[in-house]
């Protein structure tokens, strides 16, 4: 007796009821039919159940978050990742500038007046606020203002106001400039630009500290919500008596038991710096992404001839220190520079 086999055995006969296969492809059961097989996908999917069909070769969906960082000066287009379904906004716009001192022939020179903090703004929405997943939004991050340049003669140079930030209908607004110095003293860089938390805690940063005839004002712009601070005001002038740059703003958050330490004004006296210090940055750490920088201090005055430069203001949005005033034709103090804004977009998939 001879055998013939039959090609291809079916299933119930325990072959696989195909006479050949597509090579590098999966095989998948099909009852009693023929066995069936799965189509190849592209480089980097991976296989997906599809119960209760067959699986298939599909794109990797992360569910984590994707963070970006956009740098003060720059603005252009972002495009939210196609699986987004959450973003978070973390907003910083430019500190303000400090005001330089007056240079003139007489006590009446008044030291610059400090900037005030940049502006904050946070939000967190579904993505449909923006568009849609994969929506591109429009975005613009603002500067810190420069600190206004010494005086030779007269009054000195104000500061300039911080750069708006931007991401969409969010925004937060730059820091006000330092007045320059005068007979009568540097006017405070001006509060009252809007900080706001998610709409429900608004309220305003501080001004920066006035420049005096005397000693400079310390900012008023301390601040208890862990957000960037103003700067000092910058000491007056004068030929035979030593005077003190105001103090930079501290922030403190009792909830974080978290504290940042004012800059401090420029300290006069014939052997020592006059310059202010300058604020303190943003921590690192993820529970205080809040907390701007610290307002720079104030300016102080030598009489031995010596007029201090204004701190810069921390990253981000703090605001500069004046620069103290000065007399009998020594150049005054210039002031510090605001510290420059930021944009964190966090978009949760």
């Amino acid at each position: 007796m001879s055998y013939k086999l039959k090609s291809p055995i079916s299933i119930s006969k325990g072959g696989l009821g195909v006479s050949s296969l597509t090579a590098n492809q999966l095989l998948v059961g099909n009852g009693t039919s023929a066995i069936a097989t799965i189509t190849n996908g592209t480089t980097g999917q991976i296989l997906t159940s599809n119960s209760p069909n067959a699986p298939t070769f599909q794109a990797f969906t992360n569910s984590g978050c994707i963070s970006t960082t956009h740098a003060a000066g720059t603005s252009g287009n972002h495009t939210l990742n196609a699986s987004t379904k959450i973003v978070e906004i973390f907003l910083f716009s430019g500190g303000g500038g400090g005001g330089s001192g007056r240079s003139g022939t007489t006590a009446a020179s008044g030291g610059g007046g400090g900037g005030s903090a940049g502006g904050f703004n946070y939000n967190v929405a579904p993505v449909a606020f923006y568009g849609g997943a994969g929506s591109s939004i429009a975005y613009s991050v603002g500067s810190g203002g420069s600190g206004g340049l010494p005086a030779t003669t007269n009054d000195g140079s104000p500061g300039i106001i911080g750069g708006d930030s931007y991401f969409g209908s969010i925004t937060a607004l730059g820091g006000g400039f330092g007045g320059k110095g005068t007979t009568s003293g540097g006017t405070a860089g001006a509060g009252g630009f809007l900080i706001n938390w998610g709409g429900k805690f608004p309220f305003n940063s501080g001004a920066g500290g006035a420049g005096g005839l005397a000693s400079g004002s310390a900012s008023s712009g301390t601040n208890a919500y862990l957000l960037a601070t103003s700067g000092g005001g910058g000491g007056g002038g004068n030929s035979t008596t030593n005077r003190n740059g105001g103090a930079g703003a501290s922030s403190t958050n009792g909830n974080l038991t978290v504290t940042i330490t004012a800059a401090t004004g420029g300290i006069a006296t014939t052997s020592a710096n006059c310059n202010g210090t300058n604020g303190r940055n943003m921590t690192s750490s993820p529970l205080n992404i809040l907390a701007g920088g610290n307002g720079g201090g104030g300016g102080g005055y030598n009489s031995g001839g010596t007029a201090g430069n204004g701190g810069n203001g921390g990253f981000p949005s703090g605001g500069g220190g004046g620069g103290s005033g000065s007399v009998s034709t020594v150049p005054s103090g210039q002031g510090g520079n605001g510290g420059d804004g930021v944009i964190y977009v966090i978009e949760y998939l």
